[in-house]
């Protein structure tokens, strides 16, 4: 019972404080050639750096390519990748695989059956192409967002081109591991919906959010839509008014329910505001905020923070001089604005993506006109002794986990000053202890052992939050936290 209450009280404790903390801008990277190169998607990798991917005018095929560029934890390139051919081909989505490969969604007009498809890359880990799949018929289909599901295979969202109405529909896919087609529906009614993101729930269905003018007010609305594990509609909700509203981005949330966040002209006290919405585990609107800087705002990327919060990344702009910046914002549990930064020179500045890696520690991917053409512009947001273990002490014992939030599995890092028998061990809440993921002796250095989100009888743990604790010969060492959102 101490022990529910002790970390309980070191809980809160940590959560007013982590609120206070504004993080620094630890350094930016950019990235392009003479033509324009735009990232889009961005995640972190299980060698603790990044992927990034987006659209480059400067090299590959021609006209429009897609674009990988994989990073170190510093933003130094490792190596680049260009996929397409003699048309335009976009990326719009990546994310690491189970087997350290990636997996790009996006559109192309090089390949497949009509003026632009769905395509889906698989790429291996060192951004040599394994398959790739177009989806769609003679008219305009796309994808826009892909996930690895649980067995193994994929999902992604995007439209697909009703030529008898002379209009788009939102389109779900559910491929195998190889990237053919097992199922797909479709979601739309008499004008244009589509799709721009979706994750898997944790009842294996699946969640997606865009926008729809068939449904709602009618002139165009957020539009949330939840699905069983065959794609079949349980409940859809808009949410919006006369002006045009949008979603681009959603996750499901520790509670069960569901944040997405876009824009909207609505409820905006200028041209648009950037918007962020809250739902029960039915879809049903629980509070939504909008955030207005003076300009006109859009957000592109939401994730829910370790501390309960939420993270918001997009873009504030004056669309009279073609000019913007990148915006990102810090929200509490229930939306109340905790603090913002903003970046950007003169020409156009967005922000597409953005991840909590650790504990007021951000990674941001956008582009950024300031260098004269667009390049891809790769932020990280954070607190210096979280970043680079140089600038601690040497007898100071360096603990981390990556993702963080995970799903399913995370890899928790540590670093020892002389071979020391070492124990790490999660504990849930209550304090009680979970699993023991290390006991052996280790050597001097840096270290990794991978939580896979079960416990000692290898059965799956819920969602929420989870302690980690070092201990170095008997000794408790260090003691950090994990959210583990499915």
């Amino acid at each position: 019972m101490k022990n529910y209450f002790l970390i309980l009280t070191l809980l809160s404790v940590t959560l007013v404080i982590n609120a206070q903390v504004i993080p620094d801008t630890l350094w930016t990277k950019t990235y392009g050639g003479l033509g324009a190169d735009l990232g889009i998607s961005m995640q972190k990798t299980f060698d603790n750096g990044f992927i990034l991917t987006g659209n480059t005018w400067s090299f590959g095929s021609g006209c429009t390519d897609v674009w990988l560029i994989k990073t170190d934890e510093f933003g130094n390139e490792e190596w680049n990748q260009t996929f397409g051919g003699s048309n335009n081909d976009y990326a719009h989505s990546i994310m690491q695989t189970s087997d350290f490969g990636y997996i790009v969604a996006g559109t192309t007009s090089s390949y497949g059956a009509g003026e632009s498809d769905g395509w889906l890359l698989k790429i291996d880990e060192n951004g040599i192409e394994e398959w790739n799949q177009t989806f769609g018929q003679e008219e305009y289909d796309g994808a826009f967002s892909v996930q690895q599901t649980i067995d193994g295979g994929y999902v992604i969202t995007g439209y697909s081109f009703v030529s008898i109405e002379d209009q788009t529909d939102s389109w779900l896919i559910k491929t195998d591991e190889f990237g053919n087609e097992e199922w797909s529906q479709t979601f739309g009614g008499n004008a244009d919906d589509q799709t721009y993101c979706v994750q898997q729930t944790s009842d294996n269905g699946f969640i997606l959010t865009g926008s729809t003018r068939s449904y709602g007010s009618g002139s165009g609305d957020a539009w949330l839509i939840k699905t069983d594990e065959f794609g079949n509609e349980e409940w859809n909700h808009t949410f919006g008014g006369s002006g045009g509203d949008f979603s681009h981005s959603v996750q499901q949330t520790i509670d069960g329910g569901y944040i997405l966040t876009g824009y909207t002209n609505t409820f905006a006290t200028s041209y648009s505001d950037a918007w962020l919405i809250k739902t029960d585990e039915n879809g049903i609107e629980e509070w939504s905020q909008i955030f207005d800087t003076g300009s006109d705002e859009e957000s592109r990327s939401v994730q829910q923070t370790i501390d309960g919060g939420f993270i918001i990344a997009g873009s504030t702009n004056n669309f009279s001089y073609f000019e913007g910046d990148i915006l990102i914002l810090k929200t509490d549990a229930i939306g109340n604005e905790e603090w913002r930064k903003i970046y950007g020179d003169s020409g156009i500045d967005r922000a597409h993506s953005i991840q909590q890696i650790s504990e007021n520690d951000f990674a941001v991917l956008g582009f950024t006109q300031s260098t004269g053409s667009a390049d891809f512009w790769f932020l990280r947001l954070g607190l210096v002794t979280g970043i680079n273990n140089n600038f601690l002490p040497d007898n100071r014992i360096i603990v981390n986990n990556f993702p963080n939030p995970f799903n399913p599995s995370t890899t928790i890092e540590f670093s020892i000053q002389s071979n020391s028998k070492v124990d790490l061990s999660v504990y849930n809440i209550k304090g009680q202890n979970i699993k023991t993921i290390a006991n052996n002796e280790f050597t001097k250095g840096s270290h990794s052992v991978i939580w896979n989100g079960n416990d000692e009888s290898e059965n799956p743990v819920s969602s929420g939050i989870y302690f980690y604790k070092l201990f170095i010969n008997g000794k408790t060492e260090a003691v950090n936290k994990c959210l583990l959102l499915k």
